[in-house]
């Protein structure tokens, strides 16, 4: 997909670091918005409701000030809590370096700190950390906001590309282009998730042995090249493969399907209701009975 940025074109990934950032740190409850703030235009991240693209919300009641507009010593609200914005800080820091552990993108990038309350996320190109081989930086500012109905400051995070160049009006038309994505594209996005986790799996040793012969083969089924194209791109092909994939690592290490739970709840989340059902239905069965279902699934 083209994106209509004539000067600056960001890299499809940026989109998917945003993306699993964004939702990662919504479900660890660290946040409750995610705010882009930019120079003099102010929108809502929120996720759009058939794809977990980006899409930006106008609001133009929300004033948010980065925390380094503070002295790292002031003490605020934060749900309820007085919090020192300095502290808070840290917590933020702490929990993003967990969040690109947990979403695998540790061997890509690399986390520094800019400013009192601004941080880098450096993503490189290929599978190590090599200086001059950046692919792009994703710009994290923690940011408050200073007229909560509520009366307490709550935490927001801003992300955008550093030096993008006319930001405000190229992000906007971005974000716009990719909430209108194909139905092919769409589905795209479902088999990259698949991938990202396959790749979770891969790094630990007791899923291995179980969920390499089972996972990776069937999805092999849909990838191989005598099946049809156009049956693979169908959503419920796959689903199908999403659903194997839930269903055998949750049977084979139940301490790592707890551990990368966030990928597969997002996964889980776009499948229909009763594809859900049967995959909780059937995770007891499958624990007692992993030699039969492997005989039966792997192709």
């Amino acid at each position: 997909m083209r994106y209509k940025q004539p000067a600056d074109e960001c890299p499809r990934e940026f989109y998917d670091v945003v993306t699993d950032l964004k939702q990662y740190l919504k479900n660890a409850d660290i946040i409750t918005r995610v705010e882009y703030v930019g120079s003099g235009e102010r929108g809502t991240w929120i996720p759009n409701s058939d794809y977990d693209s980006l899409f930006i919300k106008r609001d133009p009641t929300i004033q948010a000030h980065h925390v380094d507009n503070l002295s790292p010593y002031a003490h605020l609200k934060r749900d309820g809590a007085v919090v020192n914005a300095r502290t808070a800080h840290e917590e933020f820091k702490q929990k993003l370096t967990e969040a690109l552990e947990v979403l695998g993108y540790s061997k890509h990038a690399k986390l520094t700190e800019k400013g009192s309350s601004s941080l880098v996320i450096d993503y490189y190109r290929g599978d190590s950390i090599v200086e001059g081989n950046q692919l792009f930086s994703v710009d994290v500012h923690f940011c408050y906001d200073v007229q909560d109905p509520e009366g307490v400051y709550r935490w927001y995070i801003a992300m955008s590309p550093p030096d993008a160049g006319g930001l405000d009006s190229n992000l906007w038309r971005v974000t716009m282009d990719r909430a209108e994505e194909s139905e092919t594209q769409r589905i795209g996005a479902i088999a990259r998730w698949a991938v990202r986790v396959m790749k979770a799996i891969k790094r630990c040793d007791p899923c291995l042995a179980t969920v390499r012969s089972i996972v990776f083969e069937q999805t092999a089924y849909y990838l191989k090249d005598e099946h049809p194209r156009e049956c693979y791109w169908r959503e419920q092909n796959m689903k199908t493969i999403i659903k194997d994939m839930l269903l055998f690592v949750s049977a084979a290490c139940r301490k790592c399907y707890l551990k990368h739970y966030l990928m597969y709840h997002n996964i889980l989340e776009g499948l229909d209701n009763e594809t859900g059902q049967r995959v909780a239905a059937r995770l007891e069965w499958l624990a007692k009975e992993p030699q039969l279902t492997r005989r039966m699934m792997t192709v």
